[in-house]
Parts: C-alpha cells; sequence; structure tokens
C-alpha cells in the first residue's frame, strides 16, 4: 500500500494592523487629501481616469506636520520623490479628473526614511489599489497617460530611529515616558483650506496654537499613547498676544 502526504500552501492577504484609508478626494471640493501626519503605504483610485483617490495611513508611522510642496506634476512632468529623506505626507489635485497633482513631502518623526527603495507597478482604476511592500512607505509618484492615468508608487523601506525601550502596563517606557511621541497636526481655519483639518480622535489632545491675524489658523498636539476617558475641561480663552499656544499638561 502506498501512502501520500499532501502539503496545501495557503496564501493570505497582507494585512497591515492599524492602518485606515483617508476620505476620497479629487479637483472638487479644493481638491486636498487628508492631512494626518501619518505615511501613506498605499493608494487607491477609482472614477475615469484614476479620478477619486483615497490614501492609505497607518498609525505607527508618525510625520512631521510641516509640509514641503512640489511643483504641478502631471504625465508632463517627470517622477518626483520627496528630498531630504521625507516621504509623501498628502495630495492636492487641480484641473479635470485630479489631471495636476501637487505632492506634499514631510520629515518622518519615529521613524527614518531607509536607501533601499523600489518602484510598484503601474496601476489606474482597472487595478483599484496599489500598495509598497511590508515595511515601506510611499516616497514619491509618477504618471502617465492622459489626465495623468496610471500611477505607480516610489517605495522607501521604514528604518527605525533605536531601540524600543519596552512599554510597562500604564504605558510608561524605562526612561518614564508615558506620553509616547507628541506631534503637532496640520494647521486648519474656517477661512481658507490651505490644509484640511484632521485629527485622529483616539488620541488625546494636550495643547493648540496659533497663527496668524486673529488667530485664524489653528495647530493641535496630541501624544500616541495617550487615550481618552472620562469627561471634559474648557481651558482659557488664548490668542496670537499670548505667544499663540497654551498647553494643557505641565
Amino acid at each position: 500500500m502506498s501512502f501520500f502526504t499532501f502539503f496545501f500552501i495557503i496564501l493570505v492577504p497582507l494585512i497591515h494592523s492599524d492602518c485606515s484609508f483617508t476620505d476620497s478626494f479629487s479637483e472638487e471640493d479644493g481638491g486636498f487629501s487628508a492631512f494626518e501626519s501619518k505615511a501613506i503605504i498605499g493608494v487607491k483610485c477609482r472614477g475615469s481616469y484614476c479620478d477619486d483617490k483615497q490614501l492609505r495611513i497607518c498609525d505607527e508611522y508618525i510625520l512631521d506636520s510641516n509640509t514641503e510642496r512640489s511643483t504641478k506634476h502631471s504625465e508632463e512632468q517627470s517622477q518626483y520623490t520627496c528630498p531630504n529623506g521625507e516621504v509623501l505626507a498628502g495630495i492636492k489635485c487641480e484641473d479635470t479628473y485630479c489631471d495636476n497633482m501637487y505632492y506634499y513631502c514631510s520629515a518622518p518623526i519615529n521613524f527614518s526614511r531607509g536607501e533601499d527603495n523600489s518602484w510598484t507597478d503601474w496601476f489606474s482604476e482597472e487595478q483599484g489599489y496599489m500598495e509598497c511592500p511590508s515595511g515601506y512607505i510611499v516616497g514619491g509618484i509618477d504618471c502617465r497617460d492622459r489626465y495623468c492615468d496610471k500611477l505607480k508608487l516610489h517605495c522607501f523601506k521604514v528604518e527605525s530611529n533605536g531601540n524600543d525601550p519596552g512599554i510597562d502596563t500604564f504605558g510608561c517606557d524605562l526612561s518614564g515616558n508615558c506620553e509616547g511621541t507628541c506631534v503637532w497636526g496640520a494647521w486648519f481655519s474656517d477661512r481658507r483650506r490651505l490644509i484640511q483639518h484632521s485629527v485622529d480622535y483616539g488620541y488625546a489632545v494636550v495643547g493648540a496654537r496659533c497663527r496668524g491675524r486673529y488667530c485664524d489658523d489653528l495647530s493641535l498636539l496630541y501624544c500616541d499613547r495617550l487615550t481618552l476617558e472620562g469627561g471634559s475641561e474648557e481651558t482659557g480663552q488664548f490668542s496670537e498676544e499670548d505667544g499663540g499656544g497654551k498647553k494643557l499638561l505641565q
């Protein structure tokens, strides 16, 4: 009697924990994607000529809220990669079918952009979505064909800024830091849509700052180890004459 052993290989789709898609954006309503100070790992699109886009972002990759904008890019221009070790933080669309795009780049906070990099394959609404390999984030984009129909992503390997000091049951590391990484969110205002306001409400806001005439532009400070619980407390008023900021935690 002969015996045969069979082996089954099961392929499981790659799933990143604590990652999500931003709201859809195109040239309508100002053309801005969400800016959440988190690195982008993939891009989804739908509609004719890849018109409506969404960015896939991950909580674990935190970016500085200050951004640097590229010049206008479409199929007539060459591929674009963020300079100075920065990574893609958001996009602004202009003209029909999101034809012309401005890329916003930002410096990593809790990681570094590695030297190892590669380009993905081309994709459009027929494929629907393209993502960098695991452990890589988007540092640039290229497009081709009419209305920038087809896209590909420039992916860079994530490198750690140091060893994880370890977190205890109270959320504190060995150095006594219980807040984690705190970053200023993007500037927002009700008067202009330079950058859309977007905050991860899973994290507590510990401060606010303002700039401009009448303290028009606001930015919020939040920390990735502070979670919300219980009631709320209202601060006193503040404006640009008081230094432009009020911190709640001392």
